[in-house]
């Protein structure tokens, strides 16, 4: 199988990985998480709800709670954009303009992410992930 694939130009390689990725992303059931990242999502909701519950008190004020518009800011740990600009790196290498396509694709991706968090299955807790279609990357 492996000088068969070596036969396929760059171009139909990377379609061919596209293809199996979102065959996987169709099924999120089969991408399960490890105990190491179960426990590195109950580090960061642990954080995040003492984030939120700092946030319900600065809110009061003295006749109840301000009326604010919130909306969901993405937050990138310096871990994950090392590994989406490495990614994007590689792709670019692969082929002129699909880092770029690739960086597009992952902006997308925090775009629904930020506006309609609730569509994305739960893995862990509250965890949602969000798979980034065409290309082999998911973010939990």
């Amino acid at each position: 199988m492996k000088m068969e694939l070596h036969n396929l130009s760059i171009d139909e390689r990377i379609r061919l990985v596209e293809d199996i990725w979102d065959s996987i992303a169709a099924d999120q059931g089969v991408l399960p998480l490890t105990d190491e990242q179960k426990a590195e999502l109950d580090q960061r909701l642990d954080i995040y709800e003492l984030d939120i519950k700092h946030w319900a008190c600065s809110c009061r004020s003295d006749s109840g709670y301000k009326e604010e518009a919130v909306s969901l800011k993405v937050h990138i740990r310096p871990k994950a954009e090392k590994d989406i600009e490495t990614a994007a790196t590689w792709y670019e290498r692969q082929q002129k303009g699909l880092g770029k396509d690739f960086l597009d694709e992952v902006l997308g991706v925090f775009e629904t992410i930020s506006k309609r968090p609730n569509i994305f299955s739960v893995v862990h807790r509250e965890t949602r992930r969000a798979i980034v279609h065409r290309f082999p990357t998911s973010t939990p």
